[in-house]
């Protein structure tokens, strides 16, 4: 019946979006993880670095890759926070 097209369209939908944002949540989660993997990486080198009196440039590209990691993960709370206002809109 068409009642039930129209239910089953409607619960499609709401599949998408519940698959969508836990895609989101699981992506935001792994940056938190790399993140505070290159933390415990920078402590090590930092280290290094202070022993040997040497400039590093390895400290260098992982201050950086912190920082790309930083900006990912706030454009996914974003998406998070859009997606979340979308469904109490409805």
């Amino acid at each position: 019946s068409k009642e039930a097209e129209v239910i089953a369209r409607k619960g499609e939908k709401e599949l998408v979006n519940i698959y969508n944002k836990g895609k989101l949540h699981v992506d935001s989660t792994a940056a938190g993880l790399r993140k505070e993997k290159l933390y415990y990486q920078i402590g090590k080198e930092y280290v290094r670095t202070v022993k040997s009196k040497k400039e590093s440039t390895s400290l260098k590209k992982m201050l950086d890759e912190l920082n790309k990691i930083d900006k990912e993960q706030r454009q996914l709370k974003i998406k998070i926070k859009k997606t979340s206002n979308e469904k109490s809109k409805k």
